[in-house]
């Protein structure tokens, strides 16, 4: 079963651009702590099934999903009326290596989520 992260935070390679890429992508466990993946991390551990990326913006759970038709493929949420669930509008993530030590406590998944294969 795939472990579930939620994003909070993320870091782009300029911060100032709205069309910079994503670097990075983090959140907090559920025991404390921080972590941080790598973009490429986060598409390696889904295309794998390890793991799921949410963004929460209460009441909604928007999945985070891969976009393949660039050059690169990067994360995006799935597509709604929404910008405000939008990975770009996120809050830059502390970048402390001692935030990121702590092993990931696995999350439920939102209620009524049926993962895509499953549907």
């Amino acid at each position: 079963m795939a472990q579930t992260f939620t994003i909070t935070c993320i870091n782009k390679t300029d911060r100032t651009s709205r069309h910079e890429r994503i670097s990075h992508v983090g959140g907090q466990y559920l025991g404390g702590g921080r972590w941080r993946k790598t973009q490429e991390q986060a598409i390696q551990e889904i295309d794998s099934g390890a793991s799921r990326f949410f963004v929460r913006v209460p009441p909604k759970t928007i999945e985070v999903i891969i976009v393949r038709n660039a050059p690169r493929p990067y994360l995006r949420t799935k597509p709604d009326d929404d910008p405000q669930d939008n990975l770009l509008n996120l809050a830059e993530c502390p970048e402390r290596e001692g935030e990121m030590a702590k092993k990931p406590v696995p999350l439920k998944p939102p209620p009524g989520y049926t993962p895509p294969d499953e549907k």
